[in-house]
């Protein structure tokens, strides 16, 4: 792994985003030796290295292609950003195919990007949601007063 970077829609590069936008996170390969088939592994951590998000390859493209010695690659994650406010660090790891135990190569926490908003529930990421309240009856109340009217 040379380097690490967002995108947005745009495919502009950047290292501060806003919660709420499309982006995508992505990792420029470089292969030294030829590789059939690598899986590639994201894992997005917080600053106390909690893993808020962990991505691989090996669930959704088991066969990623045949690289040979000098050739590169870009691997991306898209996702949206529902991250809470504050800084976060990439570890993207590359392994041989079969169970990603045998390493080819770790680019642990180098890139670090930092997420903006004025969203913060105190969660590790802020989905987007909406809350009702109603009332559903009581003992105490009679039949008409129950009804809530839209």
């Amino acid at each position: 792994v040379s380097s690490a970077w967002l995108d947005d829609a745009d495919r502009k590069p950047h290292n501060a985003v806003n919660q709420g936008q499309g982006l995508a996170l992505k990792c420029l390969l470089r292969f030294e030796r030829d590789v059939q088939d690598p899986a590639v592994s994201l894992a997005i951590e917080d600053d106390e290295r909690r893993a808020v998000v962990v991505v691989t390859t090996i669930n959704e493209h088991e066969h990623t292609g045949s690289y040979r010695a000098g050739e590169e690659a870009v691997f991306a994650f898209w996702f949206q950003n529902v991250l809470a406010p504050g800084r976060y660090y990439a570890t993207i790891t590359v392994a041989h195919r079969g169970s990603g135990l045998e390493l080819i190569d770790r680019y642990a926490r180098e890139y670090s990007f930092i997420v903006t908003g004025s969203r913060a529930t105190g969660g590790l990421v802020d989905l987007p949601f909406h809350t009702s309240f109603e009332v559903v009856g009581s003992a105490a109340r009679p039949a008409a007063e129950q009804q809530v009217s839209a």
